[in-house]
């Protein structure tokens, strides 16, 4: 009696315990799912996922450069053998399939034409306003681009006549593609230009017209390439790359933007000066705009101190520095 007697109490403690461990790990999953579904921790893992493999490439990377032990260096002998066994579709057959993309490409650019043209004109098309036309634009060109380029890179890399080697056609069909590629690049840009002209400049816009100025280059290369054989078109990309990026670090675009809307404002040309978006800037937007006379010095140090005076990047800018002294 005594031996079941302490089985069901034994048997009484298991229950209790847990029934105890499946009600506080109800209330312990239920701050883990609080947890997980806050904004700061889905944006900390995108950073880790971004993080943890270019630092494990970088950091073999200066590794295998700085302990030079058993390396094989490649020529340039190993790297053409190696890009000739990526070759085995027959060009015919890649001539077969884009066929069909590029007479698509030219029977869209014919039915949409008074819809690309109306760009170039400055002529807004009805039912689109000046945002959803500049959007929708730079959108058909991210798609297009992407698409021309895989196509370009696919039939350059697997034709078996390719590389010095490269046929006439081969050249030709690389060519349309570079030039409709081109074409709507250039209707992008007309109507971001439209855009800028009627709302003015944000960074946004800045950000998207550099892009595709970007793009512009590289098919430009692409489309050299066709006809000077030897062009080191990967160096001229890097190197436009970095060139370009350098602009839009160091050219301070934050003061452009203010000082374009307010003299574009102040001739006529723009029907309102936004002036919270230059307030949400940095301490360099604000700075211009007192120098340009549109914000008083008083309220700039105001909102610069709410909105800026508490972060690091802010603490040794320069237009902080002269804003705060003003």
């Amino acid at each position: 009696i005594l031996t079941e007697y302490i089985l069901a109490l034994g048997l009484a403690f298991i229950v209790s315990g847990i029934t105890v461990y499946f009600r506080d790990m109800e209330h312990i999953m239920g701050i883990i799912g609080e947890f997980f579904a806050s904004e700061g921790v889905w944006s900390w893992t995108g950073y880790l996922l971004l993080a943890l493999p270019v630092s494990c490439y970088i950091f073999g990377m200066l590794y295998r450069n700085a302990v030079r032990n058993n390396i094989r260096e490649l020529n340039s002998e190993e790297c053409i053998e190696s890009m000739k066994s990526f070759r085995f579709i027959s060009n015919i057959v890649l001539y077969t399939a884009v066929t069909p993309i590029i007479l698509l490409y030219i029977v869209f650019f014919f039915s949409q034409a008074s819809y690309f043209l109306s760009a170039f004109s400055g002529t807004l098309p009805e039912a689109f306003s000046y945002a959803e036309y500049a959007r929708k634009g730079f959108f058909e060109l991210c798609t297009i681009a992407v698409i021309n380029l895989a196509v370009i890179i696919f039939m350059n890399v697997t034709a078996k006549k390719s590389g010095e080697e490269r046929t006439a056609a081969l050249k030709i069909y690389t060519s349309v593609l570079s030039v409709s590629t081109l074409i709507l690049i250039a209707t992008a840009m007309s109507k971001m230009i439209m855009y800028i002209d009627t709302y003015g400049l944000t960074e946004l816009r800045v950000y998207t017209t550099w892009f595709m100025v970007l793009t512009a280059y590289i098919f430009v290369l692409i489309l050299v390439k066709q006809f000077k054989r030897g062009l080191g078109i990967a160096k001229l990309e890097s190197i436009g790359f970095t060139i370009m990026f350098a602009i839009l670090c160091f050219s301070r675009s934050e003061v452009i933007i203010t000082k374009y809307n307010i003299r574009m404002y102040n001739a006529g040309y723009l029907n309102e000066l936004d002036m919270n978006s230059i307030e949400n800037m940095s301490d360099d937007a604000l700075l211009a705009a007192v120098d340009e006379g549109v914000l008083d010095v008083q309220k700039a140090q105001e909102i610069s101190s709410v909105c800026h005076g508490e972060e690091t990047i802010n603490q040794l800018n320069l237009s902080s520095l002269i804003l705060k002294n003003k």
